[in-house]
């Protein structure tokens, strides 16, 4: 498994919000924003099963992400991306263990009892940084 380096580890427990882009069934790029965390070297999702991404990434499981800072002044520009396969994991009680680490980073997401989710899991194969 690629390590990822403790400052690059640092940006992203401190980021917010990624962007993943994965491949729909006609092979064009789709982007989209989700709210994420990192735990033992993975980066991880939560997300309806139905939405877009979810459906491309059965189909194509390779995605990449990217984590970014802007700032006015642009030589504090710095970002992190990250490509690799996901895995999708639809077992609700595997998905409740990793939900009070999620809760610890956006606890005003709330409970998913009674929610139908899935767990994207994304393990990094590259990383490509700016000022990391």
């Amino acid at each position: 498994m690629l390590e990822i380096s403790s400052n690059v580890k640092k940006f992203l427990e401190e980021g917010r919000l990624l962007r993943i882009a994965s491949v729909d069934k006609n092979g064009s790029p789709c982007i989209a924003p989700f709210c994420y965390w990192i735990q033992d070297e993975m980066v991880y999702i939560l997300t309806r099963p139905e939405t877009k991404t979810a459906r491309n990434l059965r189909r194509n499981p390779e995605a990449a992400i990217l984590v970014d800072y802007y700032d006015e002044d642009w030589s504090q520009l710095k970002f992190c991306m990250i490509k690799g396969k996901t895995t999708l994991i639809e077992n609700k009680e595997n998905i409740l263990k990793y939900y009070s680490i999620r809760g610890k980073k956006y606890p005003q997401q709330g409970d998913p009892t009674g929610k139908i989710l899935i767990l994207i899991q994304l393990k990094p194969s590259k990383v490509v940084t700016l000022r990391l």
